[in-house]
């Protein structure tokens, strides 16, 4: 899932998401929780999202909260340029 440069791109929540990575992308051959180029976003709740095949990247936003507290495994976690002030990873069990 990539969103990226949309200027009034405020929020995300996605309450029933619970993976990401049966199915690969054109642009990279693992699926990735991409975040990038929106200064409006502040806020992206996934709450139930357990598996990502790849990593989550975080860059260029106003975002201030980040909250994947079903998340078990990620390869990385990338958050540039975002003054992010409350990051919830809950469950997460490995980070490869």
């Amino acid at each position: 899932m990539a969103t990226t440069r949309c200027t009034k791109f405020a929020t995300v929540d996605l309450p029933l998401l619970v993976s990401i990575g049966e199915v690969a992308t054109i642009v990279r051959s693992s699926p990735v929780l991409a975040l990038q180029n929106l200064p409006a976003l502040s806020t992206v709740t996934v709450p139930r999202l357990r598996f990502l095949a790849d990593s989550v990247s975080v860059l260029t936003t106003g975002l201030h909260t980040l909250s994947l507290r079903a998340l078990e495994n990620v390869t990385a976690i990338d958050l540039r340029n975002s003054p992010i002030s409350a990051l919830s990873l809950g469950a997460r069990s490995s980070t490869w």
